[in-house]
C-alpha cells in the first residue's frame, strides 16, 4: 500500500495517454472518492506496449465499475511487477506468461526466492515480438555479430531483459557470466533509440506488441533496422524456451522493406491470488463484456476474444476469472484451475 497513495495523482493524470493505442474511444472517469478502493496495475515503461495496454484495461474498468479506481504504474517490467505483487505494492499485472511461469517454480531470474503462487491469471492481453534494433553504422548483419558491440539489454528487472537473457544464453551469448561477450547496457527503447541513432549504441533488445509506436519513432529517420533470426537460431532458441516464430511483416515500420523474423511469446492480466473474488469477477467480466470498447482504445486489444482468453497461460486462473468463464462456457484446461 505505501506506494499507492503515491502513484495515484500521477496514474490519473497518465491513464488517458495511450502510447501507440489510438486516442478515440473512451476516457478515465475523474478521480476516486474516499469510499473508492484503489487497484494498481504493474506494467512497464510508459513508452511501451504493456503500459498502452495497462492504461486502456484501467480505463475501461474505471468506466464501468463504480465503486472502485484502478490506476497502472509504470515499472522496469513484468519481473519488478512481480516483485510488488509479492510485496503488496501492486494488485495486478500486465505480464510475461515466461516470467510467470519461472517465477511460480523459483527458476530463471527467480531462482532463489520463494516460489511466486500468489499469482493467478485473469486474461490473456496479446503476443508480444521480440524487436532487435541494430544501428546502421554498427555492421551488425547476424547475431554472431554482436559479439564486442554495444548492446542494451532492456532495463534492469524488465521482461525485456529477461527475454533478452534467455535468447542470448540458448545463443551461447550468456552476458551475465564470465567475460560478457558484448558490452551490456541496462536501457529502456525509449532512451536506447536515440543512442542508436546517434551511434552511441550498437544494438538494443525490445519487446513490443506488433506495431510499436516506439520501434516506429526509432525507425523513422532512417538510421535503425531490424535483425532478423536465421532458421537455425530459432530452432535453437525454441528449443530452450517456449517461444513462438514470429513474423514483422515488410512495412510495418519506416524504411522497413524487408520480413522480419523473430521470437514471440504471449502476456496476461495478472492478479494476486488474495484479490477478492467477486472483484476478479467483476473485472474479468467486464473486460469481456466490452472488448469493442478496449479495441477502440488501443487496436492491439482486438486479438483478446473468448476463444483467446487461456492463450499461453503458465499459471492458474484466478477463482474470480474462473466463475466467469464456467458461465460463459470458456473451457478451462484443467492444468489453469486451483
Amino acid at each position: 500500500m505505501k506506494r499507492r497513495i503515491s502513484i495515484l495523482l500521477v496514474s490519473i493524470l497518465l491513464v488517458s495517454i495511450f502510447t501507440g493505442c489510438s486516442g478515440g474511444g473512451s476516457t478515465a472517469k475523474p478521480a476516486p472518492s474516499v469510499d473508492k478502493k484503489l487497484y494498481t496495475i504493474g506494467t512497464a515503461s510508459m513508452g511501451g506496449s504493456s503500459y498502452a495496454i495497462g492504461s486502456a484495461i484501467a480505463t475501461v474498468l474505471n468506466n464501468h465499475i463504480n465503486d472502485a479506481q484502478f490506476s497502472v504504474q509504470a515499472t522496469a517490467g513484468s519481473n519488478q511487477d512481480i516483485e510488488f505483487m509479492r510485496d503488496g505494492e501492486c494488485d495486478l499485472g500486465v505480464l510475461i506468461n515466461l516470467g510467470t511461469a519461472d517465477a511460480w517454480k523459483s527458476k530463471g531470474a527467480f531462482k532463489g526466492k520463494e516460489p511466486a503462487t500468489y499469482l493467478r491469471n485473469l486474461i490473456y492481453v496479446g503476443t508480444w515480438a521480440q524487436h532487435i534494433l541494430v544501428s546502421s553504422g554498427s555492421g551488425v548483419k547476424s547475431f554472431s555479430d554482436l559479439r564486442g558491440k554495444k548492446v542494451s539489454v532492456g532495463s534492469a528487472g524488465s521482461g525485456v531483459e529477461d527475454v533478452t537473457r534467455r535468447v542470448c544464453t540458448s545463443l551461447g551469448m550468456n552476458y551475465l557470466q564470465g567475460t560478457p561477450p558484448f558490452m551490456v547496457e541496462y536501457m529502456a527503447v525509449s532512451n536506447a533509440s536515440e543512442s542508436l541513432a546517434n551511434g552511441l549504441l550498437d544494438v538494443a533488445f525490445d519487446t513490443q506488441t506488433v506495431p510499436a509506436s516506439a520501434e516506429t519513432s526509432a525507425m523513422s529517420p532512417g538510421k535503425v533496422k531490424l535483425l532478423s533470426y536465421t532458421d537455425e537460431e530459432l530452432k535453437t532458441v525454441m528449443a530452450a524456451d517456449p517461444f513462438s516464430h514470429v513474423i514483422i511483416p515488410a512495412g510495418t515500420y519506416p524504411n522497413q522493406d524487408y520480413d522480419v523474423s523473430t521470437v514471440g511469446f504471449t502476456d496476461s492480466l495478472v492478479a494476486r491470488s488474495d484479490l477478492d473474488e467477486e472483484v476478479a469477477y467483476r473485472i474479468v467480466k467486464t473486460l469481456m463484456e466490452n472488448l469493442d470498447e478496449l479495441q477502440q482504445i488501443c487496436p492491439q486489444l482486438g486479438v483478446v476474444t473468448p476463444e483467446t482468453v487461456m492463450v499461453g497461460m503458465s499459471v492458474p486462473v484466478h477463482k474470480g476469472g474462473i466463475k466467469y468463464y464456467e458461465e460463459k462456457g470458456i473451457k478451462i484446461p484443467d492444468n489453469l484451475k486451483e
